[in-house]
């Protein structure tokens, strides 16, 4: 049997970055988040533990879950800022 995880949440900091300078809305409640001390097993960066980790430390995670896949999602930047550049 295939185990998949499929609420999982990733993150980069270069994209963080580019939102909070955008002001988008969702970098800004990571922010206020971060600063309240919301995620402690992380403390530098204010995040939930391994949610840049999409490497070895994910990987041991997902084998010590049972989990075979997982089906990732990035919350920035969101909607609220988003435009239909498209044609």
């Amino acid at each position: 049997m295939t185990g998949i995880g499929g609420e999982e949440q990733y993150g980069l900091p270069s994209i963080h970055e580019a939102a909070s300078k955008a002001n988008d809305p969702y970098a800004e409640v990571s922010e206020t988040m971060r600063k309240s001390g919301q995620f402690p097993e992380d403390p530098k960066t204010g995040t939930p533990a391994g949610i840049y980790d999409l490497a070895e430390g994910r990987i041991a995670a997902m084998d010590d879950a049972g989990i075979d896949v997982e089906i990732l999602s990035y919350a920035t930047p969101s909607a609220a800022n988003w435009r239909y550049r498209g044609g």
